[in-house]
């Protein structure tokens, strides 16, 4: 139960030391620099911007755009390097109209919007930061994603899914229909 919430003008963050897995607001934090930083260059596109849990924080980012034209994406990606110099070795960039909160959603914009030869970019070793454990010497490749689609232009029909209250509603009946 809360029983109080308190502000200050100029608050305080506080560094936190996390698990493998964010237990803490660094990628709420990292997530609002970032987007900040990409807007305030003009970056164009960039609609959402995401350092999720999986990448503890730092190590993927997710970036949603609105992409119009060819070698927007990866104008994005070198900014995000460029302004982030110590991290993320991953950015995902896929289309304005994806859930970046949701992994299934990224991989399956990864699988089904990806060419390989195409769309993944590796580069050659670069300093990092060292919060790998596989880094060695301080250098590192970095990948980058092109998951967003190829077909501007071209009218689909809406993606069909299934309202997460319809899901919830279904699954929670489960065990009175004998599907568990």
């Amino acid at each position: 139960e809360v029983k109080c919430v308190t502000h200050r003008k100029n608050p305080i963050h506080q560094g936190l030391i996390c698990n493998f897995m964010e237990d803490g607001g660094k990628r709420i934090t990292r997530s609002a620099v970032l987007w900040g930083k990409l807007k305030s260059l003009g970056t164009p596109g960039v609609v959402d911007v995401r350092f999720p849990d999986p990448g503890c924080g730092r190590e993927i980012c997710v970036v949603s755009a609105d992409v119009k034209e060819p070698g927007q994406v990866m104008q994005i990606v070198e900014t995000v390097w460029g302004v982030n110099a110590m991290g993320p070795n991953w950015i995902i960039v896929v289309d304005a109209d994806a859930d970046i909160d949701d992994w299934n959603d990224i991989w399956w914009r990864m699988y089904s919007r990806t060419e390989p030869h195409r769309d993944v970019w590796i580069t050659p070793p670069r300093q990092h930061g060292g919060h790998q454990p596989l880094v060695k010497h301080g250098f590192t490749s970095r990948i980058a994603i092109d998951a967003t689609s190829k077909f501007k232009g071209v009218e689909f029909p809406e993606i069909n899914t299934v309202s997460r209250e319809l899901s919830q509603k279904v699954l929670s009946r489960w065990a009175e229909l004998g599907l568990e």
